[in-house]
């Protein structure tokens, strides 16, 4: 089914949103917000990428399973690519994921719209 709301419902004030740390929220049903942006980027294998959201790598298998093998990111981790961008399967929550490497921590996969190239690195 859809995703839902992992911290209650939001409130409703009067102006812009007010945007505060919490958990990766995912929608499905179209195009990944970013993947417009990763189409044009510059993200290629061997250079850098930042994360410009979090990702909790919780993934399910297909059997609904949970997976290992995916990368943790907090905005603003520098993320060695170390693949091309690769179809996710259907029980994935984003379209597209690569391999990448944050440095001195460790390596999996995340998903492609998460990441802006790092031009001359991060």
């Amino acid at each position: 089914g859809p995703p839902t709301l992992a911290s209650g419902s939001p409130s409703l004030t009067p102006g812009p949103p007010i945007l505060t740390p919490g958990p990766t929220i995912l929608t499905s049903g179209g195009p990944a917000p970013f993947e417009a942006a990763l189409r044009s980027s510059s993200i290629r294998v061997g250079g850098e990428a930042v994360a410009i959201c979090s990702y909790d790598a919780l993934e399910m298998s297909e059997n609904g399973e949970v997976e290992s093998g995916y990368l943790i990111l907090a905005p603003g981790d520098c993320v060695k690519v170390l693949s091309e961008p690769m179809e996710g399967h259907r029980a994935n929550r984003s379209k597209k994921y690569l391999y990448g490497s944050v440095p001195g921590r460790a390596n999996g996969w995340v998903p492609a719209d998460f990441l802006k190239s790092a031009v001359g690195g991060c």
